[in-house]
């Protein structure tokens, strides 16, 4: 007996994982191609191919769907960065690793970059609850700590030039920004990776 009812919730839990992939996906499409305000809970259930009362069932509202499709894809990109970036490695190779990182990321994600980019504007997240403001907001910073763990690492070590930890975050995400909307695709990827730590790493090395 408990051994059926075992059974069956873990059936029912992989049906509902199953489900609600296959909302955040559709979400991914709907919201990159109409934008936020535009997208409805409507067009998402019907990409994702199910009742707008099933989607319902997972999701309360279009502004859950949207902040889990961000919160969980920065959580894969999180994850990557973190079994990447050793901590035995000297800070020019962990910032080396975060840059390819980010870029094969986000290169092979451009709807969702460009979702994220619309997102980072101000006007999106003002049409958010605080609440799930703070969601996004928390797991924005917690792929930033990273990239600052780097930067201080280095300075603390002598490697990087003293500058402002927030100046070199900006001035790597700016770079970074810039050189993925001139270039997006894979196409130029290898070169935008080499470009950038010809540019930043060099810039920043004591020496370099």
């Amino acid at each position: 007996m408990s051994q059926n009812l075992t059974k069956r919730s873990k059936r029912r839990e992989k049906e509902r994982e199953r489900r609600v992939k296959a909302i955040i996906r559709a979400a991914l499409e709907v919201f990159s191609e109409k934008g936020y305000e535009r997208a409805t809970t409507d067009e998402i259930a019907d990409y994702a191919g199910l009742s707008k009362g099933l989607l319902y069932f997972y999701f309360g509202s279009k502004e859950e769907i949207f902040i889990s499709l961000l919160v969980d894809t920065m959580n894969s990109l999180i994850k990557r960065l973190k079994v990447r970036i050793r901590d035995e490695d000297p800070p020019e190779k962990q910032l080396i690793t975060f840059i390819e990182t980010e870029y094969d990321f986000y290169s092979s994600n451009l709807k969702f970059y460009r979702l994220l980019n619309s997102t980072y504007s101000g006007y999106v997240l003002g049409k958010i609850s605080p609440k799930n403001r703070q969601k996004f907001i928390s797991k924005h910073y917690e792929e930033v700590e990273i990239l600052e763990k780097i930067f201080e690492r280095g300075k603390r070590e002598g490697i990087f030039k003293n500058i402002s930890t927030d100046d070199l975050v900006f001035s790597l995400a700016g770079l970074m920004h810039g050189l993925l909307i001139m270039k997006p695709g894979t196409g130029d990827l290898d070169r935008l990776k080499n470009l950038t730590v010809e540019i930043f790493l060099h810039g920043i090395k004591r020496g370099g």
